[in-house]
């Protein structure tokens, strides 16, 4: 028999084990160490049952003739165990010889099955409820006395208590990492309903500064065309079709006006309507064709010169949007460029990639032959709306802030250079990531 204070000793040590680890593996593995020195069994075991009722081996140690024996066998002899009325009332088994036990039952004869001869189970017991079993066993016949069964009786109450604390303590944790979750999706949710409120904000801004600035460009073109139709209602003019003819041609431009607004207006409707739009890779050729067409009459009318670049570069974007940017530069540079203006389109593939994640950034230009802008007109010549009613450069009108927001939608940038001095003009450019940033290749890799 042990000595009392070296038994007590050990069990010390195991309840200083089992209270120094969290996990139920680890909690039931320093249980079993260092029962080794406490109790004469061969193999020990640790089951518990799982949430979906079968049980669940958490740690087992064996040496000798049992070393060899497989264990899932084991568990289920100690499944059947466990689901008997004595077991589940806190009785515990122990029996000295299995081959003296008359009409075993299916467990005891998978136990003995495995060379097992002597043994005790011990339910593992939490507020009268069975968690689970701790399992001592020897191929000798009288392995065990008393002694060892009360022994074992202390470890399992040790034992139910830690393993019932760690299941507590993990509950806790899920639960806490569950409200943590919660937490952050709210906090994410809130932050993304404050960047939307923002940019509602935002939106309304620009949007009321755009309303304002297009009802007041309104008005010049709406006043001339009600004046010159009232002009002509008094029938005034008698046999005098010259002074007709240049009402008629007033009343023209101030439509023609009037309907470049309303495009712009629309335009700008469509931008901001659009929360995002797939890039895809952009032939520029076309593009600037269709503009062209769209221009032909204010082309001819100022007996303009355009030079166009024999290749265009791929850039990716999005097609009806770079092709009102094109528009805008090009309907500028006709209407405020030199006499006769002298008009040169190109491109270049940029080397500083900081401002395209990476991919090359392609830059369109549109070069024009008048008087240039001063330092502080291309300062103030891409306004944002929301300042578009304080700031405005005479002549450029609404369609150089929409290419701003543009380019912004599309991840590009958008500027003017000028030296400010006659007869040496502006370019106006805009840069579009290549299609790499897209795509991964460009078009004219395939």
């Amino acid at each position: 028999m042990l000595h009392a204070e070296n038994r007590l000793r050990i069990l010390n040590e195991i309840n200083q084990g089992i209270l120094s680890v969290v996990p139920p593996e680890r909690i039931a593995e320093e249980a079993l160490a260092r029962m080794d020195h406490l109790l004469p069994s061969q193999r020990t075991s640790v089951v518990v049952s799982s949430p979906d009722g079968p049980l669940r081996l958490l740690a087992v140690r064996a040496h000798g003739k049992l070393a060899q024996t497989a264990t899932p066998a084991k568990t289920v002899a100690w499944g059947m165990a466990v689901g008997t009325d004595a077991f589940s009332t806190g009785t515990v088994h122990h029996i000295d010889d299995l081959e003296r036990v008359p009409n075993p039952p299916p467990w005891a004869e998978a136990l003995r099955a495995e060379g097992v001869r002597a043994y005790i189970a011990v339910p593992l017991r939490v507020r009268d409820q069975t968690i689970g079993a701790l399992s001592l066993e020897n191929v000798k016949p009288g392995a065990f006395n008393s002694e060892h069964v009360d022994m074992a009786t202390q470890v399992a109450m040790s034992l139910a208590a830690a393993l019932q604390s760690a299941q507590l303590y993990a509950s806790a944790q899920r639960e806490l990492a569950d409200r943590e979750a919660v937490e952050r999706a709210l906090r994410e949710s809130e932050m993304q309903l404050r960047a939307k409120v923002k940019d509602l904000a935002l939106r309304n801004r620009e949007l009321d500064a755009f309303a304002h600035t297009v009802a007041h460009d309104l008005k010049a073109p709406l006043s001339l065309l009600v004046g010159y139709t009232g002009v002509i209602e008094t029938d005034d003019f008698g046999d005098d079709p010259e002074t007709l003819s240049r009402c008629v041609a007033a009343i023209r431009r101030s439509a023609h006006k009037m309907n470049s607004i309303v495009d712009e207006l629309l335009l700008f409707a469509s931008v901001c309507r659009a929360d995002d739009v797939e890039r895809s890779p952009v032939d520029m050729a076309p593009t600037i064709s269709d503009v062209l067409w769209r221009l032909s009459n204010l082309v001819q009318q100022r007996q303009a010169t355009i030079t166009l670049p024999e290749i265009w570069p791929i850039a990716a974007g999005y097609a009806p949007w770079i092709e009102e940017v094109w528009a805008s530069y090009l309907s500028n540079a006709l209407k405020y460029g030199g006499d006769p203006p002298l008009i040169e389109l190109g491109a270049s593939v940029e080397e500083d990639t900081s401002k395209g994640d990476g991919a090359p950034l392609v830059r369109f230009w549109v070069r024009d032959n008048g008087n240039g802008l001063s330092l502080a007109q291309q300062e103030r010549i891409f306004t944002p709306f929301e300042r578009l009613s304080q700031v405005r450069v005479a002549g450029h009108g609404l369609g150089l802030s929409i290419v701003q927001r543009i380019m912004a939608r599309l991840g590009g940038g958008c500027g003017v250079e000028s030296t400010g001095k006659p007869g040496e003009g502006s370019t106006f450019y805009f840069t579009l990531p290549s299609t790499v940033s897209c795509h991964g290749h460009s078009e004219q890799d395939d």
